[in-house]
Order: C-alpha cells, then structure tokens, then sequence
C-alpha cells in the first residue's frame, strides 16, 4: 500500500477545468499548452486531470513544452488518484513554481 496522499478532483474544479477547456478549444499542441498554463495558474492539476478534463492527450509533452520553450516554472509532486475503472494510479501533481521559472533557452 502507498504513503502517498489521494488526490479527488472536486466538483469546483471539474467546473473550472471545463470553463478552460471552453475558453481555449482546440486540439494543436499551442492549444493544450494555453489550456494547461491557464489552468495551473488557479489550481495545481494532476496528469489525470490534464489528459481528461482538459483534453491534452500527451500532457508530459506540453509540460516539458511549457518549461524549456516558455520558461514556465512547473513542479511536480507525486499523488494517487482514482481512475474511471476505480483503481488508484500514482500520478504526477503539476503546480507552478515561481522559482523554478526560467527564460526559455
């Protein structure tokens, strides 16, 4: 068994992811990486939640996009989270870091 918290995704931020989605369509790789960078900028998110809610299919790619082209200074923490199938998956948990932000090289 893992020491590692459960992360829920509540019902305010499915709201939330749903009004980036809304306000950023597409499915361009440009398109992704606004909707995620939007979306960290109110809460932290989970793989999960970037790839299901915010309809990023290779969310890590984005990420590692947003921090070596953009210079977006994103952490990341390890959580478990429930998936649809009701199995928990340890999952990366991405928050902006002001410090680690970097001039995109």
């Amino acid at each position: 068994m893992s020491c590692l918290p459960i992360h829920t995704t509540t019902p305010c931020k499915r709201s939330l992811l749903a009004g980036v989605l809304h306000r950023f369509p597409g499915n361009r790789a440009d398109s992704q990486r606004q909707r995620i960078k939007e979306a960290l900028s109110h809460a932290a998110c989970t793989s999960f939640e970037l790839i299901r809610l915010l309809d990023c299919y290779d969310a890590n790619a984005r990420i590692h996009e947003l921090r070596h082209r953009e210079g977006v200074g994103i952490a990341m923490s390890w959580v478990q989270q429930e998936t649809e199938a009701g199995e928990l998956h340890r999952v990366g948990l991405f928050f902006v870091d002001k410090e680690a932000s970097h001039a995109a090289s």
